[in-house]
């Protein structure tokens, strides 16, 4: 019973949520990026806004995967799909965050969320539907997956010392 609520409570949460998913999701990139680049070319660290940004995006993800999708509920598959690549990004996301914070044991997450969004982006690239509802579905998960899935691999090469920079 507790955890039928529970699921309840994010699955309205993420419904309500859908209209504004892309201004929250742009939100939190341009913050993270902003932060990323003054780390970079300055002596000072905002690692703590760094680090609550990429929490929240994780949690956005997250929270997204639960999300219920009129235009392609019917299909099992798309639904499948939608709820792994927001399950894997906040795997993944949580991964490098982990990753950047020498956590032990980050790279079973990345691994795990780079697998499942290198699987979920060969999926999406080679889905050939008809339907234009699933098109403009697949889309954005493809370009996610693509972007993260990069992401994940070059943290997980620089964590193993593949490459150097």
């Amino acid at each position: 019973m507790m955890m039928n609520q529970k699921y309840n409570f994010i699955e309205k949460l993420a419904t309500k949520l859908i209209p504004k998913f892309q201004i929250i999701e742009l939100s939190l990139i341009a913050v993270i990026i902003a932060t990323s680049t003054f780390n970079l070319f300055t002596k000072k660290s905002i690692d703590p806004v760094f680090t609550i940004t990429i929490g929240l995006l994780s949690t956005l993800y997250f929270v997204m995967a639960f999300a219920i999708n009129e235009e392609v509920m019917e299909n099992t598959k798309a639904t499948l799909v939608g709820k792994l690549s927001g399950l894997g990004l906040a795997v993944l996301l949580l991964g490098v965050l982990f990753s950047f914070n020498h956590i032990p044991r980050n790279g079973q997450m990345l691994f795990i969320g780079t697998a499942t969004n290198l699987i979920i982006m060969i999926y999406t690239l080679f889905n050939k539907s008809d339907i234009i509802e699933l098109r403009k579905f697949f889309r954005p998960i493809f370009i996610r997956s693509l972007i993260y899935g990069s992401i994940g691999i070059i943290v997980i090469m620089k964590q193993y010392q593949l490459i150097d920079f």
